[in-house]
């Protein structure tokens, strides 16, 4: 429920739209109101401006002074309480749901009642035992069907409770790993790359420099996330703020193939994820997550929802760049075919595998 600022005091605000008594303000306690609506009375606190205080029902809440100008109130059998950072919107229950306004959606409210969501609405509500009439509002009804059961391979199971753990507390976010025989690899959060043997931790390569402690640290040291064995016993890196790597790890040289710096098709690449080699190691295909957000603001990516994430292809012998995909919502992951004919993308934001073909030479 609202009531509109310029309402004038001392006057019969609802009336017969909040059911069958009239709720008279109070002008003393100008810009609260006092009124009664069913059994009992509530007065309003008039430092609750422009809040209101009442009952309605069998129970009462008194609104919070913080949470001008939203509401906090009862209506039914449940209550809800509003969020400051709300404003102007309001959270309410109106029979058997619960919805609470988006802080984006101000001045309307997106909110549940029965079945019914509103996205947009304006800013006059007036309410009843347990409906709502809205002012120029459009309504969706959404069913949902049952979920399917998890049956064969979806069916759950614990057999990775039973794995042994490797190196634990002794990595700093290890996210690829690559092996050449029984050695493994993988690149960290402090800028490394890192060989994993007889239970020893070796850098092998860096792509930056610098203290690297903090999320803010990592343009400057690197961030070596997807990594993959070559036919050559040689490494390539994705590294999400330089670029493709080709890393020696027996005499710890360093290549670069391909820098962020430089534009494909116009854009920049800001965001170097996940890369797959073909078993000559000439194609490498690897996803730029976004040309507008860094790694450290990934949060971001997921929330903005930007579809300006690419699959790309890079040919290591002529070092031409392909856009194979383009407007993707976060591309991740990325894993060629096994007889090398298509490649598979994970879009994280759409939850969804993607699928290109490819040209073998």
């Amino acid at each position: 429920m609202a009531v509109e600022p310029s309402q004038p005091t001392g006057t019969s605000l609802l009336g017969s739209a909040f059911g069958s008594r009239t709720v008279p303000a109070n002008r003393d306690l100008s810009p609260g109101l006092s009124f009664q609506n069913g059994s009992g009375t509530v007065p309003a606190n008039r430092d609750l401006s422009p809040g209101l205080s009442f009952q309605n029902g069998s129970g009462t809440v008194t609104a919070n002074r913080d949470l001008s100008p939203g509401l906090s109130f009862q209506n039914g059998s449940g209550t809800v309480t509003a969020n400051r950072d709300l404003s102007p919107g309001l959270s309410f229950q109106n029979g058997s749901g619960t919805v609470t306004a988006n802080r984006d959606l101000s001045p309307g409210l997106s909110f549940r009642n029965g079945t019914l969501k509103n996205r947009k609405i304006g800013p006059k509500i007036q309410s009843r035992s347990r409906s709502l009439l809205r002012d120029r509002a459009w309504c969706v009804s959404h069913s949902f069907k049952e979920p399917p059961l998890l049956l064969g391979v979806l069916h759950p199971n614990t057999k990775l409770r039973q794995a042994e753990r490797l190196f634990e507390n002794q990595l700093i976010g290890p996210e690829s790993i690559a092996h050449i025989g029984d050695v493994m690899f993988t690149g960290t959060a402090d800028g490394r790359v890192v060989k994993l043997e007889n239970g020893e931790i070796e850098t092998i390569a860096r792509f930056g420099s610098g203290p690297c402690k903090t999320r803010d640290d990592e343009p400057v040291c690197g961030r070596p996330l997807g990594i993959r064995a070559g036919p050559n016993g040689t490494l390539f890196v994705a590294d999400a703020y330089k670029g493709l790597f080709e890393v020696n790890p027996w005499k710890r040289e360093v290549k670069l193939l391909l820098s962020s710096e430089t534009p494909i098709e116009g854009k920049k690449m800001s965001f170097v994820n996940d890369l797959t080699v073909t078993q000559d190691g000439r194609k490498i295909y690897f996803t730029d997550s976004s040309s507008k957000w860094q790694r450290r603001d990934y949060l971001l990516l997921v929330m903005e929802g930007t579809d300006d994430g690419r699959l790309l292809e890079y040919d290591t012998v002529t070092r031409e760049v392909k856009v194979l995909l383009d407007q993707l919502r976060f591309p991740n992951g990325v894993q060629l075919s096994p007889a090398e004919d298509f490649v598979l993308v994970a879009e994280t934001t759409m939850a969804r595998i993607r699928s290109s073909l490819v040209r073998r030479r």
